[in-house]
């Protein structure tokens, strides 16, 4: 299913986006993938990633482009494995996504060993890593959400859009130093269906500030 946005409702309610980040602390910043036309990661570590059953399309986004994916067709973006996707301690995932429909289990990122942020039947956000974390909020059909999980050393966390962050007691998870990490399925399918767009990846905690201004188009590259 294709999706458009007004991006005009979206400046007016959350910024102009201009997207300069300059100010932007990049300390822990591993990958930032836009899905600008293209899978490739633009920050300076060129993690780039392989379109699965492509081409995929890209359509007008938030700031620039989203990847549409069509659960149909199968298709997922993959990274790695590579020993720069250490995912055994303190992490950020982040970005946004516009579900076409809800209804089924959508995984949004799969980072292997039963490790996922992955939307529920009812929209919630499900965060596994060693135990998992389920959101008290839910996404809704057709509508832009930013969605951001993690480590910070002690909790896994979740946070949608600028809300609460929901936070449990986790523990750390050695067995994930060279992680095969797949955006919009997981190895056995449960594919997005839906709009993907300017994903990060950090190996540090995020500031609810830093989130939002990632949300308003002030991140970096």
């Amino acid at each position: 299913m294709k999706l458009g946005l007004d991006i005009g409702l979206h400046n007016l309610l959350f910024g102009d986006g201009d997207g300069g980040g300059g100010g932007f602390d990049t300390t822990g910043l591993v990958a930032r993938w836009g899905f600008n036309g293209n899978v490739e990661d633009s920050s300076p570590n060129e993690l780039d990633g392989t379109e699965i059953n492509g081409p995929l399309s890209y359509v007008a986004g938030v700031y620039g482009q989203a990847v549409d994916l069509d659960s149909a067709a199968s298709q997922e973006i993959n990274f790695g494995p590579s020993t720069d996707l250490d995912l055994t301690d303190e992490f950020t995932f982040c970005g946004w996504v516009t579900p076409s429909a809800l209804g089924s289990l959508q995984y949004l990122i799969d980072i292997g060993g039963g490790s996922y942020v992955r939307i529920n039947a009812d929209g919630k956000i499900r965060f596994a890593w060693n135990s998992s974390t389920t959101s008290d909020t839910a996404l809704s059909a057709a509508t832009l959400h930013y969605v951001s999980a993690g480590y910070d050393g002690t909790n896994r966390w979740i946070r949608i859009d600028k809300g609460t962050r929901k936070e449990q007691v986790g523990a750390p998870r050695a067995d994930l130093l060279n992680p095969l990490v797949r955006i919009g399925a997981r190895s056995s399918g449960n594919f997005v269906d839906g709009l993907m767009e300017d994903w990060y990846y950090w190996v540090r905690t995020l500031t609810d500030d830093e989130l939002d201004d990632l949300q308003d188009g002030n991140g970096p590259y």
